[in-house]
């Protein structure tokens, strides 16, 4: 399996987003729905929430909250859905989130690509190769983010991920 964690805010909108449309109901921008689209049907990779959005993500949709539902309904118009959502550690830091989901995870991992625009230790676990930074102030997911995002993911992890052995 290969998995996209996934940030909303940042990544799949941006300042210019909400500055040009001035729907700030509007939480997800279409094109870069459109982006994120195009790296699940180039890898088949599976949506990872990390986003402080993953709090109202539930495995069955009904008992997501309303706003998390009506995001649900925007990434199915795009035949896309999430997967999973990372939990919260006590520091409440990506980079750990991810490590301990990948670490708990019961299904082979293929690959893994990260798509975040925040500023976190990503070396501290190993994690800053899978990488691709996006801009809130630059547009969030871009189409030039494609290309590195497909490679990043077709590329096979470390045999310590995949062996559940971190180091």
């Amino acid at each position: 399996m290969k998995v996209i964690f996934l940030d909303i805010d940042g990544v799949l909108n941006s300042y210019d987003y909400y500055e040009n449309t001035q729907r700030y109901t509007d939480l997800i921008d279409a094109d870069n729905l459109k982006v994120l689209k195009e790296i699940v049907n180039q890898t088949n990779a599976k949506i990872v929430l990390t986003s402080s959005w993953r709090r109202g993500w539930r495995p069955k949709f009904e008992d997501c909250t309303d706003e998390m539902q009506e995001m649900l309904l925007v990434f199915h118009k795009f035949d896309l859905e999430v997967f999973s959502r990372t939990g919260c550690d006590e520091t409440c830091r990506r980079e750990m989130e991810i490590f301990q989901w990948i670490k708990k995870c019961q299904e082979p991992i293929d690959g893994i690509v990260i798509l975040d625009d925040g500023p976190f230790e990503w070396k501290k676990k190993h994690l800053e190769s899978y990488v691709v930074k996006t801009d809130f102030q630059k547009g969030g997911l871009l189409k030039e983010h494609i290309k590195k995002a497909v490679d990043i993911l077709n590329q096979p992890l470390p045999l310590r991920y995949r062996l559940r052995k971190f180091v």
